[in-house]
């Protein structure tokens, strides 16, 4: 009886031995679900929040595949919807919003990221633009994912905007809110927001070195400018 049961236990342990090894041989050729990483199906991208010297930039958008990695480099087509995107195509020169660059997944990964150029235009002060994308499914890589995670939409603008917790937070340090002012803060700091809380938090102490800093800064600017004022002749001070 012991050694029916111990051939039995022995047949069981060859037959989830094979399948595990059948599952390692699996690989990409059947073809893989390809889909938009980001738990969102949209993002922002404000060039306000840059400092003022930048005219360009590139967002990253991530992307995956289920399943396991090939073992070539393989090309991942964007395409870029027509009747949803507002945002121009081109380069700077003829006064495009966006550029879309070549995307790769390189063997051996399950992950990418579809590089898109954005560019600083003038309009982009006044409006915001939408750059509407859609992974195309073919050859190895399959569109059997639902339909929101094939498409991605990237809004571009230019807009600046009062920080939520500038009232309750920022205030204390850097005084009353005036876009010049912000957008000195970012061109001196280098920095666009000061959580309170959180991993990223930006502590009393340091809230109090950066307004010694901006005081410096403005004192220097003045000294090479003159004062700097807000709309409606409101002196910026810190």
């Amino acid at each position: 009886m012991k050694k029916t049961i111990y051939l039995i236990g022995m047949m069981v342990c060859l037959l989830v031995a094979a399948s595990c090894e059948k599952e390692e041989r699996y690989d990409y050729r059947g073809g893989n679900q390809i889909y938009f990483a980001n738990e969102e199906d949209s993002m922002t991208y404000s060039f306000a929040i840059q400092k003022s010297s930048v005219r360009e930039d590139v967002v990253e958008i991530p992307v995956a595949i289920s399943g396991l990695a090939a073992d070539e480099d393989r090309v991942v087509r964007v395409a870029v919807v027509a009747e949803t995107t507002t945002a121009i195509e081109g380069d700077a020169q003829s006064g495009g919003h966006f550029r879309l660059d070549e995307t790769v997944l390189r063997q051996g990964e399950i992950t990418t990221n579809i590089p898109v150029t954005v560019y600083r235009q003038d309009d982009l002060k006044n409006k915001e633009v939408v750059v509407c994308l859609q992974l195309v499914c073919e050859g190895t890589f399959l569109g059997d994912m639902v339909e929101d995670k094939l498409a991605y939409k990237l809004k571009i603008n230019d807009i600046l905007s009062m920080p939520a917790n500038w009232n309750s937070y920022i205030r204390h340090y850097f005084g009353e809110y005036g876009p010049v002012k912000y957008q000195f803060i970012i061109d001196t700091l280098g920095i666009a927001e000061f959580p309170e809380s959180g991993p990223d938090a930006v502590s009393k102490a340091e809230m109090g070195y950066y307004k010694d800093k901006l005081r410096n800064a403005l004192i220097a600017y003045e000294k090479e400018n003159g004062y700097l004022y807000e709309e409606g002749n409101v002196r910026v001070t810190f």
